[in-house]
């Protein structure tokens, strides 16, 4: 069977390759999902959909090839960390509960454990996974209060629809993740770290600041968002784009990477290097100042 690391590669290969097809949303096999053109929400959730189900109803204790167990975490949950092939659903409720369901031949490889609040679930190291499709993907569905912290590496998914939080939020997703959320309303910053192949896709978004790092041949998307102070910095071939209502807004582009931005502010500042182009076509803003370095370009 073929390593983790092995299979990693070779998806990867396959991306590069793929990444020329002029489908609006391709889906290549082991969940590596490529959006062609713009990113955005409804776009990730459909090739999400092999992947993910809200239906918990779904999760048989008695389905064949595959062992169903219930994870004991409590109300204090704060992290959900995944790494290798997992596909997750987390939904807000003051209901809790955790439950995987795993290939009976992957058991032994994965490990699961849950301390002051934070739930990890991944291989053990040299762990052999072979991936054929979906349906040998393993399944993580969670309901908890409350959440302020997600980890996705390797090969996973998260969908989430609706969750508030009082805190700050952080999402780190690297190497071929994706994570797909409708709506978060924060009081704190969302902190985004997403780089290597993944997607992000946030269609609403209500914080007090937002903070991203975008690199490798990421791409990162909010469709909606109120929040007073934004700051991104994009690098590699990656690609951002936003639409909100903020106080000021500071990016930095590099490299062959592509910003678009719109919506409004009272100032902003633009940096762009390398090769790389900012989008501001309905972007309005009076106090705007630009740094325009190398072949990059700044279009209005």
């Amino acid at each position: 069977m073929k390593t983790f690391c092995k299979l990693s590669l070779e998806l990867l290969l396959i991306l590069n390759i793929s990444a020329c097809k002029s489908d609006p949303t391709s889906i290549v096999k082991d969940a590596t999902v490529i959006i062609s053109g713009d990113l955005t929400y409804d776009k990730l959730v459909d090739a999400l959909a092999p992947f993910v189900n809200n239906n918990k109803a779904l999760v048989s204790d008695n389905e064949d090839g595959f062992l169903t167990k219930k994870i004991a975490i409590d109300r204090d949950l704060k992290k959900i960390s995944i790494s290798s092939v997992i596909d997750l659903v987390f939904v807000q409720s003051d209901k809790v509960s955790a439950t995987l369901k795993i290939p009976n031949e992957w058991v032994k490889y994965y490990h699961v454990s849950y301390f002051h609040g934070v739930l990890e679930i991944g291989p053990e190291e040299n762990a052999s996974l072979n991936v054929n499709d979906h349906l040998h993907h393993v399944k993580l569905y969670v309901s908890a209060p409350n959440l302020s912290d997600l980890n996705l590496s390797g090969v996973c998914t998260a969908k989430i629809e609706d969750i508030s939080t009082n805190s700050d939020f952080n999402i780190t997703c690297s190497g071929m993740g994706n994570v797909a959320i409708r709506s978060l309303i924060g009081r704190g910053m969302l902190k985004i770290k997403n780089n290597g192949a993944s997607n992000i896709a946030i269609k609403a978004l209500n914080v007090e600041s937002f903070d991203a790092e975008i690199s490798g041949v990421s791409k990162t998307a909010v469709e909606s968002m109120e929040a007073k102070n934004v700051k991104a910095n994009v690098s590699g071939v990656s690609n951002f784009s936003l639409n909100g209502n903020c106080d000021h807004v500071s990016m930095i582009v590099a490299g062959t990477s592509k910003s678009h931005l719109s919506g409004k502010a009272n100032s902003a500042e633009m940096n762009a290097s390398g090769i790389s182009k900012i989008d501001l076509s309905g972007f309005l803003c009076s106090n705007i100042k630009k740094d325009v370095s190398d072949m990059s370009h700044i279009k209005d």
